[in-house]
């Protein structure tokens, strides 16, 4: 949510349809981490919440500001490897 607070009061052209894009993205990577890993702090540890929270925001940044699947696969990726 802070990053798309940040995108809508930062980004000329942020609408209800780039909103929707960024939730879609979200629940998209979200899903990948429910069905293959984990998504609770208290089974995981808490790196694990920081780190899928990191390449959710990632991509969803990404995706909202034009990158194509590729791009933002990158830009989730590099948020993960550096984290």
């Amino acid at each position: 949510p802070a990053v798309m607070l940040y995108l809508k009061n930062h980004t000329i052209g942020f609408s209800d349809e780039k909103a929707i894009e960024f939730l879609l993205t979200a629940m998209l990577i979200g899903s990948f981490y429910k069905k293959n890993a984990s998504i609770s702090g208290a089974e995981a540890g808490c790196e694990v919440v920081i780190g899928s929270a990191s390449h959710m925001a990632a991509a969803d940044m990404a995706t909202v500001l034009g990158a194509n699947a590729f791009k933002a696969s990158k830009a989730a990726e590099m948020a993960m490897e550096h984290y």
